[in-house]
């Protein structure tokens, strides 16, 4: 029985030997062969798709000039489009100046209107972000950035300037900056650059219509308080009151 026993454990030992070394072997070129198989149809796949022709064939992009092509990541990105965005940099530079120099003209001692010196100076922040914002998108896209020059502000005095007028020219800049912002866009649908319409479109467009709308409401507000003697910013205490109502972030906004 002892030796019967042996016997059947070595034929076991034999048949799992051959399942392993023997019968395997013609298993793995079949494993191989079907792996092999998959990637050589997918990169197929992808050949036969990249030579489509469709109406949004990237041959149908104007290249990158020779210049902007030094960058790698530069795609459908025109000169044009880089010179318009340099200056809405410099729009935005401008902006954010103006709203400095006004913000500090309410922080004068004679003057004494925090809440107008923090609005403006909030303004003047976000238009400086907005600068720095085409210049990262400026970078993605492959442009070189180029700073032009900033404009010097007036200066202003108690008889020039109150916080109607302040108002007033900060509504007039938010639709000269809108404007540029505008033909910006235009541009960019001309020359079918569909990223950059996506930027500004997600951005910017929307913010401007809500400042312009904003700033409306402050000149229709401030010009209840006007004097009919002298059509200025009357002294009152609705001038205060809008004046705290600023500083402490009371005012509707749209």
């Amino acid at each position: 029985m002892a030796a019967r026993a042996i016997c059947f454990a070595m034929l076991i030992m034999t048949a799992t030997c051959w399942g392993l070394f023997g019968g395997g072997k013609e298993d793995k070129p079949k494993i191989t062969s079907t792996t092999t198989t998959d990637h050589s149809n997918v990169i197929k796949e992808v050949e036969e798709i990249d030579t489509l022709s469709s109406p949004t064939d990237c041959n149908d992009y104007t290249p990158c000039s020779e210049h902007l092509a030094a960058s790698h990541v530069c795609q459908n990105f025109q000169p044009t489009i880089q010179d318009m965005m340099n200056q809405q940099i410099n729009v935005e530079l401008n902006a954010s100046y103006t709203y400095h120099n006004l913000a500090y003209f309410f922080d004068r001692s004679d003057v004494a209107l925090h809440g107008f010196h923090k609005f403006f100076k909030k303004a003047s922040d976000e238009e400086r972000e907005h600068a720095e914002k085409f210049m990262d998108y400026m970078n993605k896209r492959g442009g070189d950035i180029e700073l032009l020059a900033i404009k010097k502000p007036g200066v202003h005095t108690r008889a020039n300037m109150n916080g109607l007028r302040a108002m007033q020219a900060a509504l007039a800049l938010e639709k000269q900056v809108n404007c540029h912002l505008l033909k910006l866009h235009f541009k960019a649908d001309e020359v079918k650059d569909v990223a950059l319409q996506d930027f500004l479109e997600a951005n910017f467009l929307p913010e401007q219509i809500e400042s312009i709308k904003q700033l409306g409401d402050y000149v229709t507000k401030l010009g209840h308080m006007v004097s009919p003697h002298n059509n200025s910013t009357a002294d009152g205490l609705g001038y205060h009151i809008f004046d705290q109502d600023l500083l402490h972030d009371k005012l509707k906004t749209s």
